[in-house]
């Protein structure tokens, strides 16, 4: 919810300059560390919708909203004890990209109404996901094709979001 606020802080604070919204942007911004970790991902989604929506006022992400992500990942990483489990063992390589597919195809559809329902399912849910999955490549190259990077930048959402948790290989 922190997210979202801070999200709509922003948007708001670019339509209407008002100083109350970025204040309000900044305090959810910075109550969101101490709700969840993947509130770093903040700066890059709001730097992206910027950069897509209104490049004039970039500057106004150039580094400040960067500085609590840094600081919190920083303390995040030396400060913090690790836990003996191998599900938080982190791991840089292409298996990020394998749990980014993972996520998506679990995101899409009901690829498993076998564990839902029953096994003859299975064939359905597969079916379903594999349709949406198609539908909405049609509908983001659509978009693309039309200059409205909106659902193109709601994509990039979806994998910013996730960015934090994909070296967690071992923790899907």
């Amino acid at each position: 919810a922190l997210m979202l606020s801070a999200f709509w802080f922003l948007v708001r604070y670019l339509a209407s300059g008002s100083r109350r919204h970025a204040i309000a942007m900044w305090i959810c911004y910075l109550a969101g560390f101490g709700a969840l970790e993947s509130m770093v991902v903040f700066p890059a989604l709001a730097g992206l919708y910027i950069w897509m929506q209104r490049r004039r006022d970039l500057a106004l992400f150039a580094a400040a909203p960067w500085i609590p992500a840094l600081i919190f990942t920083a303390i995040h990483q030396f400060v913090i004890p690790r836990t003996a489990s191998t599900a938080y063992t982190m791991t840089f390589d292409a298996g990020m990209l394998r749990g980014l597919g993972r996520y998506i195809w679990l995101a899409i559809g009901p690829t498993q109404l076998e564990r839902f329902l029953s096994p003859e399912w299975e064939p359905a849910g597969i079916a379903a996901a594999t349709l949406a999955a198609a539908l909405l490549a049609v509908f983001l190259i659509a978009s693309a094709r039309a200059k409205n990077w909106m659902p193109a930048f709601f994509a990039a959402w979806f994998v910013l979001w996730l960015a934090p948790v994909l070296p967690l290989q071992n923790h899907i």
